[in-house]
């Protein structure tokens, strides 16, 4: 096996962003062996693995796992460059969900035979490194289901009901240099660089200077906790009897941030590509704030969130996809949407949006 090689956070003679919010992205390993995974789960799980199918994965490792009882799992191998403290975080969130919320559609973290949230393995490097076991739910991708009200409505309602159970875990400890917060989305400017075109790279400019300009002097007023941070349509499962969502996946980027920034992530993806650009938008908002109502100063605010979200898409993705081209397909795979989303909402007005906004949760009047 190779040893570990650990590249720049750019390319030579571009700016990149900070290094400690970047080195899980460019910090590069051989992956660990399948063999090594299996006697792995026999020895530390107690599983005999039947049938074993890789599944994509930004960072980690990600396998389909089958025990010879019929039994189906997602094995995850953590990258290296991810501290102890957020793997454990991340099953910490799993177990508090299973406690307080046990109807929300989430995976469940299964315990090794000595009770541990995940297994080591020692491959030699600095740090062993670490397996864990999760349940897997059953169901269609949301990039892949048919868009319906029905799933944007199930999606804003079992949204809401996430973070209400997250609100109330204060003791989770995350990374403060998580390159995809949004909080944070400053460190993306360097990255800017990369977007090939001139008048793409205005308009992602355009959309970065209003975020700096207007909402990041309201971010510290906003209601601050935990969140998911990455309610993505690859994220997401669609039940195709009822179009509801029927499995949240995913914890890896979880944050202490602004309620806001979680809501702004899941409608960058519905930007409705016919019609009003938040017609689709509004549907799943609507419903959230059904759950949980929003502020007057957080529908002000979300239009921008949500542009910069697609901002951090775009620069994020072309900058990894020129440091890892082997994996370019899977790193730009909402690329192209993100795009689409800042063209159309260029057309959008922060003001027409707030109001769009204040109207589909019933509060055009007050």
């Amino acid at each position: 096996m190779s040893t570990e090689t650990r590249q720049g956070g750019a390319l030579p003679g571009k700016p990149g962003p900070d290094t400690h919010a970047t080195e899980v992205f460019t910090h590069i390993v051989d992956k660990v062996p399948l063999d090594t995974i299996v006697v792995t789960l026999r020895k530390q799980y107690g599983i005999e693995c039947v049938a074993l199918e890789m599944l994509s994965g930004e960072r980690d490792q990600n396998y389909r796992i089958a025990d010879r009882h019929g039994a189906t799992f997602v094995c995850k191998v953590s990258h290296p460059s991810e501290p102890a403290r957020v793997t454990q975080t991340q099953a910490q969130v799993l177990r508090h969900l299973a406690r307080v919320a046990p109807s929300l559609p989430v995976q469940r973290v299964v315990p090794t035979l000595a009770g541990e949230d995940f297994a080591k393995i020692d491959l030699g490097r600095d740090e062993p490194v670490r397996v864990r076991l999760l349940t897997y739910l059953h169901g269609t991708p949301m990039h892949q289901a048919t868009a319906s009200v029905t799933t944007r409505r199930s999606l804003g309602t079992t949204h809401a009901q996430l973070i209400a159970a997250l609100a109330i875990l204060t003791d989770a400890e995350t990374t403060p240099d998580l390159l995809w917060d949004l909080t944070h989305i400053q460190r993306v400017r360097p990255l800017l660089a990369h977007l090939r075109s001139v008048s793409d790279r205005r308009l992602a400019e355009c959309f970065l200077r209003d975020f700096e300009h207007h909402a990041q002097p309201r971010v510290s007023s906003l209601r601050q906790q935990l969140i998911h941070n990455d309610l993505n349509p690859y994220n997401l499962l669609v039940d195709d009897n009822t179009a509801g969502i029927c499995g949240v996946l995913d914890f890896g980027d979880l944050v202490a941030a602004p309620m806001l920034n979680d809501i702004a992530i899941a409608s960058s993806y519905l930007i409705s590509a016919h019609g009003h650009p938040l017609d689709d938008v509004c549907d799943y908002v609507a419903a959230f704030h059904r759950e949980i109502p929003l502020r007057h100063e957080e529908i002000d605010t979300l239009f921008l969130l949500i542009a910069g979200r697609l901002v951090m898409t775009v620069a994020i993705t072309e900058w990894r996809a020129t440091l890892h081209p082997e994996n370019r397909k899977y790193i730009l795979r909402n690329n192209p949407a993100a795009w689409l989303g800042l063209r159309r909402l260029s057309t959008v007005s922060l003001e027409e949006a707030g109001a769009r906004f204040r109207k589909a949760c019933g509060l055009d009047g007050a």
